[in-house]
């Protein structure tokens, strides 16, 4: 937001170090997501359960793989549950991570 209105331009001008950068990097290790990579294997896998998550619902053993890479790629230690709306947004999350990692 800072860039579109031209403020942070005219913070520059006025003070040569704002601290932004580094916040920038407290915000991204607090909230990650959006710039997450999976490994090459986890992106495979991720792949592998594409069939699954198409139909809408994944077995014992595809849920389990889903979230051992939840956990691989966003520094977790979420347990398997069947809560739906936890699982939708895991799922949109390693999405994310996924076409990210594909760039």
């Amino acid at each position: 937001m800072t860039k579109a209105t031209g403020i942070d331009k005219l913070v520059q001008s006025v003070v040569e170090d704002c601290g932004c950068e580094e916040r920038q990097k407290k915000l991204n290790a607090l909230f990650p997501g959006r710039k997450v990579m999976m490994s090459d294997e986890d992106a495979r896998l991720w792949e592998g359960l594409k069939e699954a998550r198409d139909r809408g619902k994944l077995n014992r053993q595809e849920g389990k793989t889903m979230y051992q890479i939840f956990n691989r790629t966003f520094n977790a230690n979420e347990k398997p549950c069947s809560c739906t709306g936890k699982n939708r947004q895991m799922v949109e999350k390693l999405e994310r991570a996924y076409e990210f990692s594909c760039r």
